[in-house]
């Protein structure tokens, strides 16, 4: 049932931190320094990316 509403299952994202990879992303760093710095893996770090160019822009 809730599935078919739309209905979002699983762990929020963190959009703090999101945000955060994201800038340094932007700011040249390599995806693993993000990584480092941000406090989280690579693979957290891809998604982030990822968001970033599927995002259309304006």
């Amino acid at each position: 049932m809730a599935k078919a509403e739309g209905a979002h299952h699983g762990r929020p994202k963190n959009t703090t931190k999101r945000s955060r990879i994201k800038e340094l992303l932007q700011a040249g760093f390599s995806i693993r320094k993000v990584a480092e710095i941000a406090d989280c893996s690579t693979s957290t770090v891809q998604a982030a990316k990822t968001e970033m160019v599927s995002v259309p822009r304006k």
